[in-house]
């Protein structure tokens, strides 16, 4: 993480007081969610097969887990840079190595 903008207590929030007091099935779903740089419903719905990615979306955002809207319909969100950095870096540690650049290859297919 060095020269990520993480520093050691950052990591800590980020593992001990938000991502880790999470259900199981959120984190998952975040950590899914972390791969493509920017999220639409019908992205989220694709990537976790589920039929309401904008319930999702909209679930993850009001609880204030670092997702926000990007256009003035609010049909496009993204990650804090930072959040999203800590979930790819704990993706990537739990999957085989490559799979998650494998993975954003084909998103963007």
């Amino acid at each position: 993480y060095a020269g990520g903008g993480f520093t050691p207590e950052l990591l800590d929030f980020l593992t001990s007081e938000v991502f880790d007091n999470l259900e199981l099935d959120m984190q998952d779903k975040l950590l899914a969610l972390s791969v493509p740089e920017t999220l639409h419903a019908s992205l989220a719905e694709h990537l976790l097969e589920i039929a309401e990615g904008e319930n999702l979306l909209r679930e993850i955002e009001y609880a204030g887990l670092f997702l926000t809207s990007i256009d003035l319909d609010g049909h496009w969100f993204r990650f804090h840079n930072l959040f999203r950095q800590f979930l790819l870096n704990r993706l990537e540690s739990i999957t085989a190595p490559g799979r998650t650049q494998e993975r954003q290859r084909q998103i963007a297919q």
